[in-house]
């Protein structure tokens, strides 16, 4: 009887020293790994939290923790630990996929550029990529990388036509206006008058203050579409913004005819009141 009490006794030892929580790091780290494969993420990420305080710099423990918390939905908190295992380990291709989907998901654009530049050091091809680049760098109002990365994309598929808008647009962007009404010319050359090509050549013209150039272009373009309210507006913006009467008298008909199509936001109201007070045109 005593040997069986004694038996169950090293037993229920045993039992308690296998079901003990892990001590070291590594013991941690295999536990956090097991967790973390059989889908119990929650108990994944207390072991890892807790080996962190060993060693906060392991690039595995790091990596792991940032996988765990995307899994579990909590991008912030995976950016952050993507993050500092891609400042100790630069250029490491695995954190990097991760990191990216994770900067998406936070619209941090920043660190999901930099997320793509290293895939493409590290072996992807550029093309593959040059749209994701050029569409982040739009969104960091980094204009120069935008309009580089559509021209990249414009020269390798240049039978595309919105390649030559989009890199006609970010260099008018940045300031550049003649350099994209060049590329305007150029695409109208190659495909043809577009209406997209006209319609923001006609916009260019606009902002250099060439009004009755944009006016042409406008009027040309509802000739060909004469439904079309977004030319009527800029035809009457080009003609508002002339001296003579009789155009700022024909801008006042066009925005009192589209005024109701277009609603409040387009903020026509203001533009009829301005032009009624200096044709001397009393509202309607």
């Amino acid at each position: 009887m005593h040997r069986l009490i004694h038996l169950l006794l090293s037993a229920a030892i045993l039992t308690m020293a296998c079901a003990s929580e892990p001590e070291t790091f590594d013991e941690r780290l295999k536990a956090g790994e097991q967790a973390f494969v059989s889908g119990e993420y929650f108990k994944a990420r207390g072991y890892l939290l807790e080996a962190l305080k060993e060693k906060p710099s392991d690039r595995d423990l790091l990596y792991l923790l940032g996988v765990t918390y995307s899994r579990e939905l909590m991008h912030d908190s995976a950016l952050f630990y993507l993050g500092r295992a891609n400042t100790l380990y630069s250029d490491d291709r695995e954190i990097n996929l991760v990191l990216y989907e994770a900067a998406l998901k936070v619209e941090d654009w920043e660190a999901a550029r930099a997320a793509l530049r290293v895939m493409v050091e590290t072996g992807d091809p550029i093309q593959s990529h040059l749209e994701e680049l050029a569409e982040l760098s739009i969104q960091m109002e980094d204009l120069s990388w935008a309009h580089y990365y559509f021209g990249q994309l414009m020269q390798s598929e240049p039978d595309n036509p919105n390649r030559w808008v989009q890199t006609a647009n970010t260099a008018a962007d940045m300031g550049s206006l003649y350099v994209a009404i060049d590329l305007v010319d150029s695409a109208i050359a190659k495909f043809g008058p577009n209406e997209s090509f006209l319609a923001n050549k006609g916009i260019y013209y606009a902002v250099l203050h060439q009004y009755t150039k944009s006016e042409e272009i406008f009027r040309s373009l509802i000739l060909a579409d004469s439904t079309a309210i977004a030319y009527r507006i800029n035809l009457a913006s080009a003609l508002a913004s002339q001296d003579k009467p009789q155009k700022k008298r024909e801008a006042l008909q066009i925005f009192r005819m589209v005024r109701n199509a277009v609603g409040p936001d387009a903020q026509l109201d203001s533009l009829i009141d301005v032009l009624e007070s200096e044709v001397g045109v009393p509202g309607e």
